[in-house]
């Protein structure tokens, strides 16, 4: 990020669970051999009588794995999984979105399937599932990517991921669940 805030606020993951939003521990660095690209952080918590995890792991050059654990011993109703990434508005100009399908080999395939390039609208963006979304200006920018939409239960699958305008910030919304969903065994 060249030393420039990317983040308006707090990275945040807005969960609901049989109608109790969730209590977290403290956080908790592995132990084991430190390694010097790399940092890795554990947060475990409940809400609704599942048990939850997230495990963070940061590298020299800024790129963060969060894997999301929902573990809910036995059926829980989650009513709200979304996470939210607040970006300074100077920081947030440029969308880039890139649905790739991985089962062609065609590099021109790759680049140009059902891509999004511009400025963000005054308005914001809404999509169903993009799994490369970037948000930056001519330097700087955040780019947020996910592996694939399958264990997914957005109300309207065509608004799972929003970019919204709030002022002097962007908010990057990925909504993996919002509507009442019934888990019975456990979700990464």
């Amino acid at each position: 990020s060249g030393g420039q805030e990317l983040l308006a606020a707090p990275v945040a993951l807005d969960l609901l669970v049989d109608g109790q939003e969730p209590t977290w521990d403290a956080p908790v660095v592995p132990e084991g051999t430190p390694v010097p690209a790399k940092a890795d952080a554990l947060v475990q918590g409940q809400a609704g009588g599942a048990s939850l995890s997230v495990k963070t792991s940061v590298e020299f050059d800024g790129m963060a794995r969060i894997d999301v654990t929902l573990d809910p011993g036995q059926a829980v109703r989650v009513e709200r999984l979304v996470l939210k990434i607040p970006l300074h508005a100077a920081v947030a100009k440029y969308l880039h979105a890139n649905r790739v399908d991985l089962t062609r080999y065609s590099p021109f395939y790759f680049c140009l399937r059902d891509t999004f390039s511009g400025l963000i609208p005054e308005e914001g963006w809404e999509a169903e599932f993009y799994p490369f979304i970037t948000l930056s200006n001519e330097d700087v920018g955040l780019c947020w990517f996910a592996e694939s939409d399958e264990l997914w239960h957005p109300e309207d699958r065509s608004r799972a991921i929003r970019i919204i305008r709030e002022g002097e910030q962007v908010l990057l919304e990925v909504h993996m669940i919002d509507r009442p969903t019934v888990l019975e065994k456990p979700t990464v």
